[in-house]
């Protein structure tokens, strides 16, 4: 039989995260999903509109945003390449679901 992984879906607050100060116990937390998604027992999801929210943050949708550095945007690129996470592509069909 073949064993069930479990799928989470990561929004934008996941991924920048990572990039926050204060988000230390979120952050560990996160951490271990991305180790338990690394052993395959895990499969990560995240959408188009996540990586361009996360990449260009808009202050009226994300609390405290601001514009991240060179650094920190190659640092959040190489994270959407991650070989556990599938990007879903949205299209109005999908948006219209909600």
């Amino acid at each position: 039989m073949a064993k069930l992984i479990r799928r989470i879906y990561w929004d934008t607050s996941i991924f920048l995260c990572f990039l926050g100060i204060g988000e230390e116990v979120r952050r560990r937390i996160c951490e271990d999903i991305l180790q338990h998604a690394a052993d395959g027992e895990i499969r990560l999801y995240t959408s188009t509109y996540t990586i361009a929210e996360v990449i260009k943050p808009k202050k009226k949708s994300i609390p405290n945003a601001r514009k991240l550095t060179a650094d920190e945007i190659t640092k959040i690129k190489a994270m959407f390449r991650w070989p556990f996470l599938t990007t879903i592509e949205l299209d109005p069909g999908l948006l219209l679901c909600r």
